[in-house]
């Protein structure tokens, strides 16, 4: 029996070897064009994957624990004990986060303090200068770049003092690495560490202030930290109090590149789509071009099983040889990448991964049959006797084929919800993609509707070229519909692209704040105001900020939300994060500029309980933050404010532009609530030089030191380093899908190049010239690749202003430069692949004619 079937299934792999031996140059096509594909999809997982491992064998590291447990509070010796009740841990060590300035007498910097106890790091591998380990000593270790920004010199710096508050340290040793720093935009502010028995001294910590406390615990199990974690999450119903283990700290802290890195997978999904779209094709023109050879198999007795059976083989061939190819490219050119990556300072270490070798094997095995279905089903259905006769019709087998369209659409939705880790994005990419589809068939069935009315106003050569294209509905369909859905990625990157730098860099006109302040106190408003106005000739402004907690929405428990699964998506982390997070209040009268209400009615008057105490006072929601707690105008939430529990109405709900940097809050009160309130005061100062910056900077931290100050304008610039930087990878990607685009321009012109030889052929034997025949072929093609690159680009923008609008919630700008460069490039390429592909022409004769019927 075993022996029956090798010999069997032997017969069939000849039958399938004779096919593609048969047909090289089409199965050349196909294995390049699935190829193409592949590699850019491998390329787009050995990223990620590369980046995830990475985070994981840090983790530890950048925890500097292996569970956390922080407040922006400080955390009772209370709730300690009964923390500690609910695990085992082996070690524990303290650290309190705050952001202070830091000067030397001639300079300030904005740092941010680390203050620690015993037994800190309990993992991480610091390296100093000179060696000069962490201890209780009352001494402070300071990043590499503090030297350089305050003015002395790095390999003398037992010589130097530095002030931080109201005292004065010695420097112990320079931090030349520290595994906690991760690679993340926000980083702005350099760490100085120090023992936390010396922190009393620097009198930073006073009432209000903004600190975090992190107890940090060493577990010796992965397993131990993250069923602590898991209890406690469940049972704190506290939002104030984070509880994390290492990896989940690590994931967070690279959030942004998570973010691009996801994107960067849809995109790596387009062109994979676009070229599995492009090799249906290819693998229907195949179908067709082996008609011949399947009646024959047919008339020699070989059932439809069979048949199909060598359809999948060389399938499953054309699948492996194009994988290998992809594999054998990407492990040559991963050297290459890594030095780019390098190059632009981007710490991402490229390892091509077993699990992402896995994923685009079973991708390229498992679409191309997907494909093949419906030439699967044409098989079934026709007779040797239809096949002889050209006649390739399916009958009675819709039903199939909506079912295969429906899990095909499935497929794809899975693979991208996968790739962004995002349910909502993934349903939005898939049905936009859909709604494209339609979209373009729609334009293109009115363009031809519109040439054929207009068909006689035309010269006979642009008249038969239009009918040529109006006959060929489903082909023209095919080629039209590619090549505007690649047109449109191509040009919607650089959109996002342009819209996202525009956002955050600073013009000359920009009304962002240059000087940030934060912690000042309520008796420190009138010294700030009079320094400001005096120094650099400013008004400023305060914006009150007021710690709580939320304790209900509409009468029910505010209970915290738990994502610490092993699989959660994005639209998950991002609740988790919004939800169990302390809650800054703040009120005022009137809107900024930074600010639109969406919904609802803003509250501009000013409390009294004392007219209606039945009347709750109101607030105003940021839209994003009021989705993700799921609150709306009107619901009633109760606040805990500093052990007062308070109740206020929802009012409005807000649009806010937070890449303005200015003081922005989630939650906003109606003025006369919470003005008795602790709370400490942030401000902002725009349109300074720089002089005036240095100036006050020195003067504040001098009469002011426990008072933060950001400069806004560095950070911004950061920022744009960064996103520069990520770029970067983007405009590879870009390149990677205009080559995929491209190269699916050539191979779908030359396919119907070859569809039309015996036609022209035909024109030509009936007396037309050559040099006509080549007319009526390219401006075939003319028509379609213009119509192609108008319908492209104008949906590209319809399209970047949709994502930018409501996914990233930006201000759109269009990069119209690049839009040019597609146009100019696309049009000579298509003019040489049809020059090329018109060239049997001139070889053809009436004995090819009646060969090729």
């Amino acid at each position: 029996m075993i022996h029956s079937l090798m010999n069997q299934f032997k017969k069939l792999f000849r039958f399938a070897a004779q096919e593609l031996k048969a047909q090289r140059q089409i199965q050349l096509f196909l294995i390049f064009n699935l190829s193409i594909g592949i590699f850019g999809f491998l390329i787009l997982q050995t990223f990620q994957q590369s980046l995830a491992e990475q985070t994981r064998a840090k983790a530890q590291d950048t925890l500097s624990a292996d569970l956390s447990i922080s407040a922006r509070r400080v955390i009772t010796e209370t709730e300690i004990k009964n923390f500690e009740s609910q695990f085992q841990f082996v070690q524990k060590t303290q650290t309190k986060n705050f952001f202070a300035m830091a000067t030397n007498g001639t300079k300030t910097k904005l740092v941010q303090i680390v203050a620690f106890d015993r037994g800190f790091p309990l993992y991480g591998d610091y390296e100093f200068l000179n060696k000069n380990q962490f201890s209780q000593k009352k001494m402070i270790w300071i990043d590499t770049d503090i030297p350089l920004q305050l003015g002395f010199d790095p390999q003398n710096v037992q010589s130097q003092k530095i002030k931080i508050g109201q005292a004065n340290f010695e420097i112990a040793d320079i931090v030349v690495k520290d595994p906690t720093r991760t690679f993340k935009p926000g980083g702005f502010a350099s760490v100085i560490y120090m023992p936390s028995s010396s922190l009393a001294e620097t009198q930073l910590i006073q009432e209000g202030s903004t600190f975090s406390q992190n107890i940090l615990y060493k577990t010796n199990s992965e397993n131990i930290a993250s069923a602590a974690q898991k209890k406690l999450s469940q049972k704190v119903n506290d939002t104030t109090l984070k509880f994390e283990t290492a990896l989940q700290d690590a994931s967070n802290s690279n959030q942004v590149l998570k973010y691009f890195s996801d994107y960067l997978g849809l995109v790596s999904l387009v062109a994979l789509g676009l070229c599995f779209l492009c090799g249906g094709y290819l693998l229907r023109w195949v179908f067709l071009e082996q008609k011949k050879n399947i009646a024959i198999y047919k008339t020699l007795g070989l059932q439809n099983a069979e048949l199909i059976l060598i359809q999948i083989i060389r399938n499953t061939v054309i699948s492996i040889v194009a994988f290998g190819i992809s594999f054998v490219l990407v492990i040559i050119l991963i050297p290459s990448l890594q030095n780019v990556l390098i190059r632009f300072n981007l710490p991402i270490i490229l390892a091509l991964q077993l699990k992402s070798s896995i994923f685009a094997l079973l991708i390229s095995l498992f679409v191309p049959q997907i494909i093949s279905f419906p030439l699967l089903l044409e098989i079934l259905s026709l007779s040797p006797n239809q096949l002889f006769h050209g006649e390739v019709a399916l009958k009675s087998k819709n039903t199939i084929l909506w079912v295969w369209l429906l899990a095909s659409a499935m497929f794809f939705w899975g693979l991208t919800v996968y790739q962004s880790q995002s349910i909502k994005t993934g349903s939005v990419f898939t049905i936009g993609l859909i709604a494209l589809y339609f979209i373009f068939k729609f334009v293109l069935s009115i363009f031809l509707q519109l040439f054929e009315k207009l068909l006689s106003f035309f010269s006979w050569i642009n008249r038969y070229a239009l009918l040529g294209i109006i006959r060929r509905q489903k082909s023209t369909d095919l080629v039209f519909i590619t090549m505007s859905l690649a047109i449109l990625v191509l040009s919607l990157l650089p959109h996002i692209k342009v819209s996202i730098i525009n956002e955050l860099k600073p013009s000359s006109t920009s009304n962002i704040p240059q000087l940030f302040m934060f912690d000042i106190q309520k008796d420190q408003k009138a010294i700030l105001f009079n320094l400001a106005e005096q120094k650099v000739n400013k008004k400023i402004q305060f914006t009150p900020l007021v710690r709580s907690r939320i304790l209900k929405i509409n009468d029910q428990n505010y209970e915290r939300f738990d994502a610490s699964s092993n699989y959660a998506t994005r639209e998950q982390d991002e609740e988790a994060r919004f939800r169990n997070r302390g809650v800054n209040l703040t009120y005022k009268k009137n809107l900024q500029d930074s600010e639109e209400v969406v919904e609802g009615q803003w509250s501009s008057s000013v409390y009294n309980q004392n007219a209606n105490s039945k009347l709750l006072p109101e607030i105003s929601l940021e839209k994003k933050y009021a989705e993700k707690i799921d609150a709306h105008v009107n619901d009633v939430m109760t606040f805990d404010v500093q052990g007062l529990e308070v109740k206020a109405r929802i009012a409005s709900i807000r649009q806010v532009r937070w890449t303005s940097f200015e003081p922005n809050f989630f939650i906003v009160f109606q003025d006369g609530v919470l003005n008795d309130a602790p709370q400490v005061f942030l401000s902002s100062i725009s349109n300074l030089s720089l002089e005036q910056i240095n100036t006050f900077q020195s003067e504040a931290v001098a009469a002011l030191p426990n008072v933060s100050l950001i400069n806004v304008q560095q950070t911004v610039q950061s920022s744009l380093i960064f996103i520069d930087q990520m770029a970067l990878a983007l405009q590879v990607m870009a390149y990677l899908s205009m080559f995929v685009g491209l190269f699916i321009f050539i191979v779908l012109l030359n396919t119907q190049i070859r569809e039309r030889i015996s036609e022209m052929n035909l024109l030509q034997i009936l007396g037309l010239s050559n040099n006509d025949v080549i007319k009526i072929v390219q401006r075939q093609f003319l028509f379609l690749v213009t119509l192609a690159l108008l319908s492209g680009l104008s949906l590209s923008l319809i399209s970047a202003w949709l994502m930018m609008r409501y996914i990233f919630n930006l201000s759109v700008s269009f990069d119209f430069y690049s839009m040019l460069f597609i146009g100019v490039i696309i049009f000579p390429i298509s003019y040489l692949a049809v020059y090329f592909g018109l060239r049997p022409l001139k070889q053809l004769s009436p004995i090819e004619l009646i060969r090729s019927t």
